[in-house]
Order: structure tokens, then C-alpha cells, then sequence
């Protein structure tokens, strides 16, 4: 888990307001202070249902959240049909271009997905009230959500997609990441080579590139994809004003 002194290093944001993590499953009660102590209220968990029914998490009750909020169903089980016909291409050749390709789709749905709960990432910031937030790996849900706030923010892209790569890196590396790779090989249920895993447990810049080119295409600019997720220019506004250094 990653719960740094800043939102994202480099990037032009306040202390103590955003907070990003990997699954908090695997962390145990030593944590739980330290957390406490950063003031996090808010807590939005992006894995599916079947993620959190896999690994339940304690951890909005223990530190005394206000809200936990509902999944964001984008993990490669949803039910878009490109995404089941790349799965079906991938385990009958487990390969990296076969990952890779998965990749770049399931990045490109991000937009629509989480269309639903712009809100619940938006109105914490605007209120300036701390908020968490996080997914299984910590780098491809929770890298687009934090990217879409700096961007939100006026952070320029080439920025971003250096701060995404700095923290997915991050999470693809260690212990994380071993266990990342060993939970990918169980769920993808094929014996997928080393390079393919890689490919699956690490970032890109294409997919993060690609994920936006999507939104601009749909929606015409952030401003707007935030728009017409229930986020206005008064939210953002206020974001702004509370993330500001």
C-alpha cells in the first residue's frame, strides 16, 4: 500500500488530501493508526464485487469512514464485449501482444465506467476533506482516477503520465507485485508466460494515453466528461482551490 506525505510526488498539489493505495486486505492492525492519523474520511474502493467479495476489507470500519463507496465494475470480467472477445484471443495465446491489446481496451472502457462515481471522487476534494482511494493493484483504476483529477486540475498531460508511470512502476515492483502476477495467473486461469504477466502487473503510457484519447472522442474534454458525470464548474472550482499548494 502506498499512503505517501503528498498526493502524488511531482505533481502540483496540497498535503493530506488525496491518498492512493493498492488492495488494503494484506495490511494488517499496525496500519490502522497511522491512517487514522492522516484524517481520511473518505474511502473510494474501486474493485468489483467479485474482488471484494475475494478480499473483504475492514478497513472503512475501522478507521471510521464516512463512506465507502460502490465498485467500479472495469475489471476484465465486465461484460463489454470487446474486452470477453480480447479474454477469449488472450487464453488461447497467452502472449505479451495479447495482453498488451487487453490492456489498451480495458483502458479505453475507463471513462464510461466510471462515469457513475465522478462524484464520489470529485465532492471530498471540493470539501476538502481527505480521501483514499484505491483498487486491487493500485496502479490501473486507481492510476486513471488520480490522473483524471490532475488532469481536472489543469496538471499538464506529459506530467501526468510521468506521475502514472512513477506510481505504477511502484506497484508493479516487490511483493506486490509477486503477489500481483500470482493473482492474474489464478484468475486469468491459463498458464500465461512471464512476459505476458508483465505486461498485465505493469503500466504503459499508451494505455494511459489511450484511456483519454476515448474520453476526448465521447465527450469532447475532461471539463466535459465531468459535466456530464454530476461534477460542474462550482466543484471543480472548489477542487481546485483545495488542492492548490
Amino acid at each position: 500500500m502506498m499512503l505517501p506525505a503528498d498526493v502524488a510526488p511531482g505533481l502540483p498539489f496540497a498535503r493530506g488530501r488525496l491518498y492512493r493505495a493498492g488492495v488494503l486486505t494484506m495490511h494488517g492492525q499496525a496500519l490502522i493508526g497511522p491512517a487514522r492519523a492522516l484524517g481520511i474520511r473518505h474511502v473510494l474502493d474501486l474493485r468489483s464485487m467479485q474482488e471484494r467479495d475475494r478480499e473483504l476489507s475492514l478497513w472503512g470500519a475501522l478507521m471510521g469512514v464516512v463512506s465507502v463507496r460502490a465498485p467500479v465494475d472495469t475489471d476484465v470480467r465486465a461484460p463489454d464485449a470487446a474486452i470477453e472477445a480480447l479474454i477469449g484471443r488472450f487464453r488461447c495465446a497467452p502472449d505479451a501482444p495479447s495482453a498488451h491489446a487487453l490492456m489498451r481496451t480495458l483502458y479505453r472502457g475507463f471513462a464510461d465506467a466510471f462515469l457513475p462515481h465522478l462524484p464520489a471522487l470529485f465532492t471530498p476534494l471540493a470539501r476538502g476533506e481527505p480521501l483514499l482511494v484505491h483498487c486491487t493493484a493500485g496502479k490501473d483504476r486507481t492510476g486513471f482516477a488520480c490522473a483524471l483529477v490532475a488532469r481536472a486540475m489543469g496538471v499538464p498531460a506529459a506530467q501526468v503520465v510521468l506521475d502514472y508511470l512513477r506510481h505504477g512502476q511502484g506497484a508493479a515492483q516487490g511483493a506486490g507485485g509477486v503477489r500481483l502476477r500470482a493473482g492474474l495467473a489464478r484468475h486469468l486461469g491459463v498458464p500465461a508466460d512471464d512476459a505476458a504477466l508483465a505486461v498485465l502487473s505493469g503500466v504503459d503510457a499508451a494505455y494511459l494515453c489511450d484511456a483519454f484519447a476515448a474520453l476526448d472522442t465521447r465527450y469532447g474534454s475532461v471539463d466535459a466528461y465531468l459535466a456530464a458525470g454530476g461534477v460542474g464548474s462550482d466543484t471543480l472550482a472548489a477542487c481546485r482551490g483545495s488542492l492548490a499548494p
